[in-house]
């Protein structure tokens, strides 16, 4: 089956090793959490299992997050004891929710007991899902209402199953479904996981993926083709906004390829737009706070120098020591683009958002970077 145009197949963020993309990668949820919970009042965000994972909730631990306007849901999980070491949930407990102040009915684990009955394990978790976004809990009918997620993790495997979907498996069909049960097949264990349309109705899906086995596997992911070939295609028909996260060895022609052309398109639009800037408070000289929080009298006068506090990305400005430093590390700083169509191609433009992201291509250590 292959997949109804049009095609989302989202931006890449390459990062130099697996301790830059963890970094990155949980300064990015915290972003996110922060801008939906000051929008929305609540965030709800579904987490999946794996190494890469593991080592983003690490980094996360050490954040400060409105946790209790977070709730916290799974992709998928085994049939295991949660303190097993194979539990999705008792791995993003013991790495992440021990060492933060996340209230308990903030954690929708997936329960499944002793694991004799993954389909009742699945239908008490749709029921929860019903429950926790106020809706009526799927029918047959294949109505389109189904939960939202702000945030949805994914990775794949080697294989090209994403969540709990496998190959040539008929849970990548149903779609009348929002939890489901997946059989045991030789060594696996059964599982439950979330279908196809909660993941594709997401407003944001980010993909997981590094170590220089996953090349293969998301050129494939990446290529329009036969779902049940590869489930991770399904994120082509992903609603909301597309991020691809993977280290060099993952997508090692970053340096040459996609990615470089990113940051030089990004990085010539702030530019532009520093210039812009520069031009109207020159004009218009005022008191104002910035977004940093920083006050100070707007002068007509010292050119370039303006932009240190009044631009939204005033460290892009020449003579700031910040650029100065950052310039020697060899670093690429890029604005990260508002969510946009489906089938819409990458276009640079300016963010209608000022959050920042680092690009790594060539830097060997995050720690100077996300120092603050």
């Amino acid at each position: 089956m292959n997949l109804p145009e049009p095609l989302n197949f989202g931006d890449i963020l390459v990062a130099a090793n697996s301790d830059s993309l963890a970094r990155i990668g949980a300064h990015l949820i915290r972003t996110w959490i922060t801008e939906t919970v000051q929008r929305n009042g609540t965030a709800r965000i579904a987490l999946s299992g794996g190494s890469t994972p593991r080592a983003m909730f690490r980094v996360l631990a050490t954040f400060s997050l409105p946790w209790q306007q977070t709730e916290w849901f799974w992709v998928d999980e085994r049939t295991v004891p949660m303190d097993s070491p194979r539990s999705n949930f008792g791995a993003a407990r013991e790495d992440l929710f021990r060492h933060v102040p996340v209230a308990p009915e903030c954690l929708h684990a997936m329960v499944t007991d002793d694991g004799s009955n993954p389909e009742a394990s699945a239908k008490r978790y749709e029921q929860l899902l019903a429950e926790k976004f106020a809706l009526d809990e799927p029918s047959t009918d294949h109505s389109d209402t189904c939960p939202v997620f702000d945030l949805v993790l994914l990775g794949v495997g080697d294989d090209g199953h994403t969540a709990s979907l496998f190959p040539h498996e008929r849970s990548l069909d149903v779609m009348d479904r929002w939890v489901l049960a997946v059989p045991a097949k030789g060594e696996r264990e059964a599982r439950i996981t979330l279908t196809r349309p909660v993941l594709t109705q997401a407003r944001r899906v980010v993909m997981l993926a590094q170590g220089a086995g996953k090349q293969t596997i998301i050129r494939k992911a990446r290529s329009p083709g036969v779902l049940s070939e590869t489930p991770a295609r399904l994120t082509q028909a992903v609603q909301g906004e597309l991020i691809w996260l993977v280290d060099q060895e993952a997508w090692p022609e970053a340096l040459e390829g996609t990615a470089q052309s990113l940051v030089k398109s990004f990085l010539f639009h702030e530019a532009k737009f520093n210039r812009q800037q520069r031009q109207s408070h020159q004009q218009n000289p005022r008191v104002e706070k910035n977004r940093f929080g920083v006050t100070s009298q707007q002068k007509p006068v010292g050119g370039r120098r303006c932009l240190r506090r009044f631009s939204p990305y005033p460290n892009m400005a020449r003579g700031c020591a910040t650029v100065r430093k950052r310039r020697k590390l060899a670093t690429h700083r890029v604005a990260l683009r508002p969510a946009v169509a489906a089938n819409a191609s990458f276009a640079p433009r300016i963010p209608a958002w000022t959050t920042r992201i680092f690009c790594l291509l060539s830097i060997k250590s995050t720690t100077t970077l996300f120092s603050s």
